[in-house]
């Protein structure tokens, strides 16, 4: 049996619904579990902290 590949882009497109170009926090904790489905919430929220590079998304 061959795993389907799936792409990132296609992932945040999919996600990305408005097409804004960018993930709120709900949207990324899809994306990540997508790719990594054992994720857990502290994950999620380490894994928005490392790509929050203006602070937007709280704390």
């Amino acid at each position: 049996m061959g795993e389907a590949r799936v792409r990132l882009v296609d992932v945040f497109r999919e996600l990305d619904r408005e097409s804004k170009g960018h993930l709120n926090g709900k949207q990324l904790g899809r994306l990540l579990t997508r790719f990594v489905p054992d994720a857990t919430a502290a994950h999620v929220r380490y894994f928005q902290l490392m790509l929050d590079t203006d602070g937007s998304s709280g704390t």
